[in-house]
């Protein structure tokens, strides 16, 4: 990782969890994906957005789950 990603990580993580929310969605949509998503999904991305921006739901830092997510590979991988 360069330093400047490293850079833009960190200052990013520091915004709260709707600007995250927002910036992530911009950075998503800045890729080409393979095929453009259906609108099932579009309406299940905006749905979500909307509950993260109204606070009706709870985030979870992304090393959170990541550290979680890794735990329960590891307890599979047994």
């Amino acid at each position: 990782m360069s330093a400047l990603l490293e850079q833009v990580e960190r200052e990013a993580l520091r915004l709260p969890g709707e600007e995250r929310a927002e910036l992530a969605e911009k950075l998503w949509e800045s890729l080409e994906t393979a095929e453009p998503l259906s609108e099932t999904w579009t309406a299940e991305i905006k749905r979500r957005r909307e509950e993260v921006r109204e606070r009706r739901v709870k985030t979870v830092p992304g090393a959170k789950v990541s550290r979680k997510a890794w735990e329960l590979a590891q307890q599979a991988s047994r």
